[in-house]
Order: structure tokens, then C-alpha cells, then sequence
């Protein structure tokens, strides 16, 4: 099997990652408060993890596989509960989501046009993708009010509560066909927990619904998904909105910056033809001196990495679940067992090993990394520039990184030092002309490196 992904390789999905992966993925609203120019209304909502910790360990468990358990347990290792993995920002006609999770992206899709755009803030790559606003899984209501369509069936219940202080009602999305899941998995594999899968979506009317890539389906929802859950066997986690704002941005949030490259969505999706799987041994031209990926099949199913030499010796096992693409001369890669991110060189060594929470790719020989809920730099050789000080750190862009601390954004130069104060609302990173817009107080403006206004 050949990896199909340039900037994040890794296996292919056992069904609870399937399932993990569909959590992260209406009704409109008039706002009509007076709004600055260049500026428009939308609610920003910002989720965490939600696991059912106590159920999983105590409900038996004997019919969920290993693989499954291991992931689990990654991803409770990785984040606690009310750490942010995703945040949303949606409008009546524009979306943004930003993803904290496996990959850092950023999603934006305009509801009225063909317009949506998957942003690589390490390579400054907007991709474009695909607008499903047109799209719906369900054909038609059925008798009982439930519609059903490509295997998905969503029905309404009762059920009512509040979170992040809004009220919110109950759909019950399941699957009666299971291949519009596991996409050809065999009838084992569907009887290891297929049948028993559910997805629980608690939806807030009075907020646009958001969707976006392989989350579209939450176009059917009536309504902003405030919490999403799964299902399945004894396992149950999702995501929750631990805050939902109702504020005012700049309509720059929602557009691709004038200094990333547009390329086409194929682009995205290119075949790797130098990996290594089962002694079909290929040079990878990333590597130096022979050096190449080597893959070790777990199952049926999913797949470890390692690196091995030009003789196919294994110079690093097989530890790997995940690897990305080299820039500045390493590559960032995810320990299968921890899920921790660590680097390694085109050397074949791992010069950092895998204990950080998180890893961007390398931009401007500085990485950003995260520990502990807050993030800090290091250069590709693992040295510590700047130890883990703010809740965000942008890639670095003309020498400067935009931060944030608590609610408020300023901007670090190469060295980690503050440079621009912590003083604005939002802040962009740096274009190529040496300016960035910034936010504060509902007007936009751009500055320049010294944080001089500028027109």
C-alpha cells in the first residue's frame, strides 16, 4: 500500500481513527448591530476533548481491538480535557476552523461561491478544496421524520441542555451502510463494532452551521454543532465548545493571505513513490546518503515506520505512526505508542526524540513546538530558543511570529524575544512586503516589523 500524502504520511485508519477524524469536522442569523468597515459579526467557538474516561475503563472491552485501545489511550495521554484542539469562527456566509489536533490547518469556506481553501501555515499554501454547501446526505423526510441518504440517517430527539452557556437540541446521526464509513473495510471489520456505531451531535439553532472538508455532513445539522460525540461498543468521546463569543472580526479572517501560494487540491494529494513497504525497497530523494522510509504492517490495516540504509538494514525501528515532509533539513515525526512528536534528520537520526505535545513543521530554521499547554521554540537540532511561554505561536514569516497570551496578540522575533507587546485582539503573520494586519478595539490596520502603524 502506498502512501498517498505528501505533508502527513502515516496508515491507514483503523475504524475508531475513521470515527475519530469524522468528530472533527442551518439556521442563518441577522446581526444588526452597526459594524466597523472591513469588519462583520460571527461567533467564535472553541472545543476541547470529551472522554468518558470512567465508562471506557469500567464497561468491558474485550470486543474492541488493540490498536483501537493504544489510540485511545494516545489521545488522552496528548490532551487534557479542557485543552483546545479546535476553534471556529462562522458567519452567516463565511467559515473559518482552525485545527489544533494531528495537523495544524486552517479551513475557509465561503457559503455563497465555489470558494473554500485549506491553509499549510508551514509551507504558506493555500489549497483549494471543495464548497459542499450544495451537498446534502440525506434525500428526502421519511414517514417518521428522519431523513436518510448515502448511509447516514439523522434523527431529532427531545433532548435539551445548555453548553458554553447556550441552549442546545439533539440529533442522533447512525450508519446503515457501513461501507459509506470503512470505504470497503471487510464484514470482520464491520462486525468488530461497525453496527454499533452512533454519533451524537448537540446543535445550537440561533448559530450558522459550519462544515468543512471531510466534515460536510454537518451541513445537515440545523445548526452550529456545539458538541459532537461517538459511540461505539464501551467507548465514548467526542468534542465539546467549552466557549461560545458572539463578537466582531475582520473579514480578512475569513481570505486567504496575499502571501501564500494558491495550488489546486490535486497538489495536496500526491503519490509518494519512494516508500518502503514489505522489501518493495525505493529510495526516498528526501533522505541523504541512501537513507529511506521503511513501513512494518501491525494488521491488515495500519502500518509503522522506520528508516533503513541503501542494504535495507533498520537503522531507527519501526516506531513511527505518522511522518511529515523535510523542511529545513528534518522532518517532524509522531511515536506510534505515545503520540508524542519528535525530529529526525535526512541523515536517518533522530535528533530529537518524541516528547513534545506538538511539532510544526520547520519554517525559517525555528519550530515551534507545544508542552504542556503552551507553546515555545526550538531550531531544527532541538535547541531551545524560547521555553514554552504562550497559549499560541504562529509560524514564523519575515523573521517574526505572531503570540498570544491569555486574549491578547503581539509578535516575537527569531531569537523568542517579545518585539511588538502583547496589545492587539487578533494579529496576522508578516507578509513579504515586511507588514501585518492586526486587530484592536473592532478597526484594522497594518503595521509594520517595529509595530509602527502603516497605510
Amino acid at each position: 500500500m502506498k502512501n498517498t500524502i505528501s505533508l502527513l504520511n502515516g496508515p491507514k485508519p483503523t475504524w475508531l481513527m475513521l470515527i475519530v477524524l469524522m468528530l472533527f469536522g442551518a439556521n442563518q442569523v441577522a446581526w444588526t448591530q452597526t459594524i466597523p468597515t472591513g469588519t462583520l459579526p460571527a461567533y467564535k467557538m472553541q472545543f476541547a476533548l470529551s472522554l468518558n474516561v470512567e465508562k471506557y475503563r469500567n464497561e468491558n472491552i474485550d470486543a474492541i481491538d488493540e490498536e483501537d485501545i493504544t489510540a485511545l489511550m494516545g489521545l488522552m495521554a496528548m490532551f487534557s480535557p479542557d485543552e483546545e484542539i479546535l476553534t471556529i469562527y462562522v458567519s452567516d456566509n463565511k467559515i473559518r476552523v482552525e485545527e489544533q489536533f494531528f495537523k495544524k490547518e486552517i479551513h475557509l469556506i465561503d457559503k455563497l461561491s465555489d470558494q473554500a481553501y485549506t491553509l499549510d501555515t508551514a509551507s504558506k499554501i493555500a489549497y483549494k478544496t471543495f464548497n459542499y454547501l450544495g451537498q446534502s446526505y440525506m434525500d428526502a423526510s421519511n414517514e417518521t421524520g428522519d431523513g436518510e441518504a448515502l448511509g447516514m440517517k439523522i434523527t431529532y430527539t427531545d433532548s435539551l441542555k445548555t453548553i458554553a452557556g447556550i441552549p442546545v437540541k439533539q440529533a442522533v446521526i447512525t450508519f446503515e451502510d457501513e461501507n459509506w464509513i470503512f470505504d470497503g473495510y471487510p464484514d470482520e471489520e464491520k462486525e468488530n463494532g461497525a453496527e454499533n456505531i452512533s454519533i451524537i451531535v448537540w446543535y445550537a439553532e440561533e448559530i450558522p452551521a459550519y462544515y468543512y472538508k471531510e466534515y460536510d455532513y454537518l451541513n445537515d445539522i440545523p445548526g452550529a454543532a456545539l458538541a459532537i460525540g461517538f459511540t461505539s461498543n464501551s467507548l465514548d468521546f467526542g468534542i465539546v465548545a467549552t466557549s461560545v463569543a458572539d463578537i466582531v472580526v475582520p473579514l480578512s479572517l475569513f481570505e486567504v493571505p496575499e502571501y501564500y501560494e494558491v495550488m489546486g487540491w490535486e497538489d495536496y494529494f500526491t503519490i509518494n513513490e519512494d516508500l518502503s513497504i514489505d522489501g518493495d525497497y525505493k529510495e526516498d530523494s528526501e533522505f541523504e546518503n541512501g537513507y529511506r522510509w521503511a513501513a512494518k504492517k501491525v494488521n491488515e490495516y495500519d502500518e509503522i515506520y522506520g528508516v533503513e540504509d541503501k542494504n535495507g538494514k533498520l537503522v531507527i525501528p519501526h516506531q513511527f505512526r505518522f511522518y511529515y515532509s523535510f523542511f529545513d533539513g528534518v522532518a517532524v515525526v509522531v511515536d506510534s505508542k505515545s503520540y508524542r512528536y519528535g525530529l529526525i534528520s535526512k541523515k536517518g537520526k533522530l535528533i530529537v526524540s518524541c516528547k513534545y505535545d506538538y511539532l510544526y513543521s520547520s519554517s525559517e530554521n525555528k519550530i515551534i513546538f507545544e508542552k504542556a499547554e503552551k507553546y515555545g521554540v526550538i531550531t531544527p537540532k532541538g535547541k531551545i530558543v524560547l521555553p514554552a511561554s504562550y497559549d499560541y505561536i504562529s509560524s514564523f514569516n519575515n523573521g517574526m511570529a505572531a503570540v498570544r497570551l491569555d486574549s491578547s496578540y503581539g509578535y516575537i522575533d527569531t531569537k523568542g524575544k517579545l518585539v511588538i507587546p502583547l496589545k492587539y485582539d487578533y494579529a496576522y503573520d508578516f507578509d513579504e512586503t515586511g507588514k501585518a494586519e492586526v486587530y484592536v478595539d473592532e478597526e484594522v490596520f497594518y503595521i509594520d516589523t517595529k509595530g509602527n502603524r502603516v497605510d
